[in-house]
C-alpha cells in the first residue's frame, strides 16, 4: 500500500463521489505512448499531456501518441506542450496527434494564441512564476497580457538558470501569492504546475482552489510515470477536495 492506495489498477474510482467535472481538475503531463493509462478512469483526471518540445527528455513525436489519445475516455482531453513553435507546426501536430489543447510554454505572442484559437484549438499559456519573493508585478503584467486571448493560464515555477526547457523541473514557487494572481485572472480558468507531489498537493489545495493542477515529475519513478504514485497523488487530491 502507498498512502492508503492499493497496488495495481483496482482503485475503485467508480465509487468516488465525484462527477466528471470535479471541484478541481488534474492533468498528468509528460506521458509516453507505452504508459499505463488506467488512472484516466479516475474522474479527477480531466486532462493528460504529451510534450512536443524536442529539447525535453519527455519529448514524443505527435504521431506516436495518436493511439493512446484515441483510447482515452471521451471526456478526458489530451494536451500538447509546445515552446516557440510556429503556428503551422502546432497545427500539424494537432492533426497528427489528435490533441485538443495546445499548451504554450515559450515566448509566444498573444497574436499567436489568438490565431490558434481562431483555428479551433484550445490554448493554455504558461506563465513563469519566480520561486521566491520578487517579480510579482511582472507575473501580473503577463496575466493581463494573455488572459483575454487564451482559454486558460498555467502558472508554473520559473525554470532554473541555464535550463533548456521551461517546465518539468520539479520545483515549486511561493504558493501564498496565488490569491493575488487568481484575483488578477478575474474568474478565468487557471492551473498550477511546478513541483507538485503526493506529499504537498493537499497544502496547495488548502491555500487556494485553482481550476486544475498539473503534475509531471512528482509522479515519476526512474524517469517514467508510476501508476502507484499517480494513484497516491489522486487519493490526496480526493481527500482534500472532500474536506475543504
Amino acid at each position: 500500500m502507498l498512502d492508503g492506495v492499493a497496488d495495481g489498477q483496482g482503485t475503485g474510482w467508480a465509487q468516488m463521489n465525484l462527477s466528471r467535472t470535479p471541484l478541481v481538475q488534474v492533468k498528468i503531463c509528460g506521458l509516453q505512448p507505452q504508459d499505463d493509462l488506467s488512472f484516466t478512469e479516475n474522474p479527477l483526471v480531466h486532462h493528460v499531456g504529451f510534450v512536443f518540445v524536442k529539447a525535453s527528455k519527455r519529448y514524443v513525436e505527435p504521431t506516436a501518441v495518436r493511439g493512446a489519445i484515441r483510447a482515452l475516455p471521451a471526456d478526458t482531453q489530451a494536451v500538447g506542450v509546445f515552446a516557440d513553435e510556429p503556428v503551422a507546426n502546432i497545427l500539424r501536430a494537432v492533426d497528427a496527434s489528435g490533441i485538443s489543447v495546445a499548451q504554450l510554454h515559450g515566448n509566444e505572442a498573444p497574436a499567436v494564441c489568438q490565431t490558434l484559437k481562431n483555428s479551433g484549438v484550445s490554448v493554455w499559456k504558461a506563465i513563469s512564476v519566480p520561486l521566491s519573493d520578487g517579480g510579482l508585478d511582472t507575473v501580473l503584467s503577463q496575466i493581463d497580457l494573455y488572459k483575454d486571448c487564451v482559454d486558460a493560464v498555467l502558472l508554473d515555477a520559473k525554470p532554473p538558470v541555464g535550463a533548456n526547457v521551461t517546465g518539468g523541473h520539479g520545483q515549486t514557487f511561493d504558493w501564498t501569492i496565488l490569491h493575488r494572481l487568481a484575483a488578477a485572472l478575474d474568474g478565468r480558468d487557471w492551473w498550477v504546475a511546478g513541483g507538485l507531489r503526493p506529499d504537498n498537493v493537499a497544502f496547495l489545495l488548502k491555500l487556494c482552489r485553482p481550476t486544475g493542477i498539473d503534475v509531471s515529475s512528482g509522479v515519476e519513478r526512474n524517469g517514467r510515470k508510476d501508476v502507484r504514485l499517480i494513484n497516491a497523488f489522486l487519493h490526496c487530491v480526493q481527500q482534500t477536495v472532500q474536506l475543504y
